[in-house]
């Protein structure tokens, strides 16, 4: 029997997660390097039974300026530290050499600026070399400085949980139970920041649990937020789970009426400021609000319908584009045939052989293929693939008449699109506010990325002969 999905337990169950807001650095319970990296250490002793693979040190040396950062990143990296001049940096990454050796990563120019960045250094380098790691960082304190400092070392370690007292693993854990395992993730600099995620295999949150999160507190190099833990219960629909958020106190009072664990030590301040007001809600006009994306699906389907040109593209947010193309092709009752040019290992099919896959396995009815284009990590090949639409061909493959072609072409978004997703995620990652206010801010999310859609219908080098137009009309 086969798994309803590749990533799902074969014996799922219910646990407790503490996951908070994702990309929400938590300052460490120290300022000092060493006895952040002490504490590191104890926890992962007293928490994590021995891995087989150790982890290693991630050093690296970033360099930005405002022309090189991408709107992408500016909201994580932030302004270029005034403390660290070029100078600075530059003799930082000479240290490195010397300490660490060749790097593993040695971007610049045009290479790093796909990152938006103007250089980029990278060791990886044994824990047993902790000592020089940490005396590395303290010989370059001008540029381990900032949000996300311009020189720093991170760590990376994934776990399951143990019996604190007995040392011994707890059970119901790892891959067979759970998609997830617990993990903590390090980063040493100037103000140093972890990120703790725990997979706590206990059906319910009851009084146990409770405790076992409050001695995990004595160790841990961060402040626990007991607002961010979560009961995950089986879907009754289907594989996959049920998110129920736990209120605070469910991690116990103490005799003076206090949370055991203090929310306001945690360093995560909950973005209220973002959530949509009742006159907001109230005001809200679907009408116009959803005029740029009818517009846009009748564009797009009249475009697929008539099917005389060589290849739609769509320019935009990639999730808003596909949608997009998505409905208009339901529209037709034509089947949708995706594939992704960005690859994350090379074992992955090119985009030759999953085209050619498809075509392989098209009917008579045709259909549509959505190529997905990434202009930005990946230009020549996004290049390419435009340039040889007009053939109607892909990496020089021929493309039968039946089949529409629609290239997504992921840009940046403009600032109304920006804000509104910037003010959607932050809400949504913190999971506060009621359905209905998060619900809003999807929505407006949705409808600004609708309305800096780009369409363009490419006409064909020839026309296209023997096409089959319509679908369901």
């Amino acid at each position: 029997m086969t798994k309803p999905r590749p990533d799902w337990p074969d014996e799922p169950r219910p646990f407790v997660a503490y996951r908070p807001p994702y990309a929400i650095h938590q300052p460490t319970r120290s300022d000092s390097l060493r006895v952040v990296w002490g504490d590191a250490m104890t926890f992962i002793e007293h928490t994590a039974p021995a891995a087989r693979e150790k982890p290693c040190f991630v050093v690296m040396a970033r360099r930005w300026s405002a022309e090189s950062m991408r709107s992408e990143l500016e909201s994580w990296l932030g302004e270029w530290p005034t403390e660290c001049s070029i100078a600075d940096f530059d003799a930082a990454v000479r240290i490195g050499r010397e300490r660490f050796g060749k790097p593993k990563h040695d971007e610049r120019g045009a290479r790093a600026r796909r990152n938006g960045l103007d250089e980029q250094v990278v060791w990886f380098v044994s824990l047993d070399a902790a000592e020089r790691v940490l005396d590395f960082l303290e010989r370059v304190p001008n540029c381990t400085v900032g949000a996300l400092a311009p020189v720093h070392a991170s760590v990376f370690w994934s776990f399951n949980l143990r019996d604190l007292e007995s040392g011994v693993r707890l059970p119901g854990q790892g891959q067979r139970f759970h998609p997830q395992q617990s993990s903590l993730s390090l980063t040493l600099q100037s103000r140093s920041y972890a990120d703790l995620h725990l997979i706590l295999p206990f059906a319910e949150p009851n009084e146990d649990v409770a405790d076992y999160v409050v001695a995990l507190q004595e160790h841990a190099p961060m402040w626990i937020d007991p607002r961010y833990f979560d009961h995950m219960t089986l879907a009754a629909n289907g594989p996959g789970y049920e998110r129920r958020r736990l209120p605070p106190d469910w991690i116990g009072l103490t005799l003076e009426g206090r949370t055991r664990l203090d929310a306001s030590r945690s360093g995560i301040t909950p973005p209220t400021d973002k959530l949509p007001s009742n006159r907001e809600m109230t005001l809200e006009d679907h009408a116009s609000g959803d005029a740029a994306f009818y517009a846009n699906l009748a564009t797009v389907e009249s475009a697929l319908r008539e099917h005389g040109a060589a290849a739609v593209i769509l320019r935009g947010d990639v999730t808003t584009t596909s949608h997009l193309a998505t409905q208009a092709a339901r529209q037709l009752g034509l089947p949708v045939h995706t594939v992704d040019t960005w690859r994350l290992t090379n074992d992955e099919p090119t985009v030759t052989e999953s085209v050619r896959a498809v075509v392989d396995g098209l009917d008579w009815q045709g259909g549509v293929l959505v190529i997905v284009l990434f202009p930005l990590s990946t230009p020549r090949l996004a290049d390419e693939i435009v340039a040889q639409a007009a053939t109607r061909t892909v990496q020089g493959m021929a493309l039968p008449t039946s089949l529409r072609l629609v290239l997504l072409t992921h840009s940046l978004p403009g600032d109304e699109a920006r804000s509104a997703a910037e003010r959607e995620w932050e809400v949504r990652q913190h999971l506060i506010g009621t359905k209905e206010q998060r619900d809003f801010l999807r929505r407006q999310q949705y409808r600004a990325a609708q309305r800096e859609v780009r369409i363009e219908l490419l006409p064909p080098s020839e026309p296209i002969i023997g096409k089959q137009t319509g679908g369901r009309l």
